[in-house]
């Protein structure tokens, strides 16, 4: 039809071996960023002096990844900055970095448009726990605070597109099994809910986000691939205090994590599955390049 966006590039599912492989110990990738193994050394390319921001840092593990695929001498040029809103993590983020990096201790919409004459803005997995004005403030952000040629990488699990059927019962019952044990954990359900609501988490479909990386002037380049997950990396996820700051807001740190996965271990053996069961879920990754400047005449 005329006029109409053309979808993103839908890559075929690759085997569990490939991820295996791609995540093995020897290439020391964690299982959560082997979809953006494709992304380096095509789209993204490191040269001496580069300013990177990696945004919602964490602990450090999406910037420890990332310098991996920096050669060494280029890596000793650059200039590093790493947004994390909670101090706590400030220590082992600096310690994974391995190089002087600048942290900024304020929150992902803030920190993007704040660090200016970026060459690359990563956000790795953590764009989608934004509202969606914050989601959109996001990207325009960084299409502001990129140099022109410069790039914006975002990956996401959690979009609409990222459930595969097979998979739907899994995802609707986990979060209810969450939410079931709050009170085991003398929280109020109610309350809980309450503040999700309030916070008005919307996950988007990889189509929305195509079309507010253009809306924002971006060239875009996108990749779909589906990632199948263990069990043990879906515990993982119940360690991050991003994700249960999100999803059960309110609730003290590690009690949170507790109440995730009780409520994931509920859902699995409610399901009957065993520990090596591989849960599918499709992976978004997105690049979105600043247009060069037009050469002078």
């Amino acid at each position: 039809m005329a006029g109409e966006r053309p979808g993103p590039e839908v890559f075929p599912k690759v085997s569990y071996e490939w991820f295996a492989s791609a995540a093995s110990r020897d290439s020391q990738v964690p299982v959560g960023f082997v979809p953006l193994e494709r992304v380096f050394g095509t789209s993204v390319r490191f040269s001496p002096g580069q300013k990177i921001h990696d945004v919602a840092a964490g602990t450090g593990r999406s910037l420890q990844y990332i310098l991996t695929k920096v050669p060494p001498e280029i890596a000793r040029t650059l200039k590093l900055v790493a947004s994390e809103p909670s101090t706590e993590n400030h220590e082992v983020l600096r310690r994974r970095a391995a190089f002087n990096v600048e942290i900024i201790e304020k929150d992902a919409v803030e920190a993007i448009a704040e660090v200016k004459n970026c060459d690359l803005i990563f956000f790795i997995n953590a764009i989608h726990l934004l509202g969606d004005g914050d989601k959109v403030a996001a990207i325009r952000a960084a299409y502001d605070s990129l140099v022109p040629g410069g790039l914006f990488v975002v990956s996401s699990t959690f979009i609409k597109d990222g459930v595969p059927e097979e998979e739907k019962e899994f995802f609707d019952k986990w979060p209810f099994n969450t939410f079931k044990a709050l009170g085991e954990f003398g929280e109020n359900p109610r309350e809980v809910i309450r503040r999700v609501r309030e916070n008005k988490l919307i996950f988007w479909s990889s189509e929305q986000y195509q079309q507010a990386f253009e809306e924002a002037g971006f060239g875009v380049e996108m990749e779909m691939a589906t990632m199948p997950c263990t069990l043990e990396s879906i515990e993982g996820i119940c360690h991050y205090s991003v994700w249960n700051g999100h999803t059960i807001p309110g609730v003290e740190a590690e009690r949170a994590v507790d109440i995730s996965l009780r409520g994931l271990h509920t859902t699995w053996e409610g399901m009957k599955r065993d520990k090596d069961y591989i849960v599918n879920r499709n992976t978004m990754v997105i690049v979105g390049r600043k247009p060069q400047l037009p050469a002078a005449a």
